[in-house]
């Protein structure tokens, strides 16, 4: 093993990517076939059944109630499949074979860990794009053939840059940033939590993180609202975690616990021994 290389290289990393993909094809394949079908299914479905909704009252049109729900359904499912595939990152280190095998491999514990990260976090966004686009066009297809004329993502632009979709809630610039905080800040707990728990990761990972998230908002939100005396009731929550320069302190302590937790998991990983993992 030439874990104590000093370079550090691409054509490593594209083996052991190589190796990954040769061995989990099937489970690839099935991932995308599966999200194929229900991607497309939910096109066509909240399509055809808002257009037929005369009490709807989330948005002014059947349109835009079919925009704001694909944008909850993309959102929640993409995010939690990232996450589950984040805590898998080391799915090869899950047993005593396993790991003495993927320790044994000829590559330097940077070149393993960049490898498992583009596999299990942009290889999996990856699929995820391809089953959209495929989804999208497999739509228009059906709509050219069929005559039948169903919404899809394409169509969604100008709903999502800006348009008043539901009260007090604008999808401008600054949201889409504070919600990829967010995400960055849960996604690297499912990566540290991938790297340090052998079974169950995500479970384990889950609870931990809600716990935690739970506890720094409830700290944020008494340094908030110290001395003032409010109840704290869902507007007062939602003024105060969307408000100025302190929105900003908010996730800019998730954007340091976001790099802090990738940091450690390098850590983790780096020392990882046969029987053990050791984080100091």
């Amino acid at each position: 093993m030439n874990s104590t290389a000093s370079k550090f290289s691409l054509e490593r990393i594209a083996l052991l990517l190589k190796r990954d993909i040769s061995e989990n094809w099937k489970s690839i394949f099935y991932f995308f076939l599966a999200s194929y079908i229900i991607v497309l299914l939910w096109f066509c479905l909240t399509a055809y059944v808002s257009r037929y909704d005369e009490g709807l009252t989330v948005a002014t049109s059947p349109f835009g109630f079919f925009c704001y729900m694909t944008i909850l359904f993309m959102s929640f499912c993409i995010s939690a499949v990232l996450c589950f595939s984040a805590s898998r990152i080391f799915k090869p280190m899950s047993g005593r074979g396993k790991r003495i095998e993927f320790l044994m491999l000829p590559a330097t514990h940077a070149e393993k860990f960049v490898s498992r990260v583009v596999y299990s976090v942009f290889g999996t966004a990856f699929v995820l794009f391809v089953v959209f686009l495929v989804a999208e066009l497999t739509r228009i297809l059906i709509g050219a053939v069929f005559s039948v004329n169903t919404w899809g993502v394409m169509e969604m632009g100008h709903v999502v840059d800006g348009v008043m979709m539901t009260p007090n809630m604008k999808f401008d610039g600054v949201f889409w940033l504070l919600s990829l905080i967010s995400f960055v800040w849960t996604h690297s707990l499912y990566i540290l939590g991938g790297t340090y728990f052998t079974k169950h990761p995500f479970r384990k990972t889950l609870i931990l993180m809600v716990l935690f998230n739970s506890l720094l908002s409830v700290c944020f939100l008494a340094f908030r609202m110290g001395g003032q005396g409010n109840s704290l009731s869902i507007t007062t929550m939602s003024m105060v975690v969307y408000d100025g320069v302190y929105t900003w302190i908010y996730y800019t302590i998730y954007s340091i616990f976001a790099v802090v937790n990738w940091w450690l998991a390098y850590r983790l990983f780096s020392r990882s021994q046969v029987m053990e993992r050791n984080l100091f």
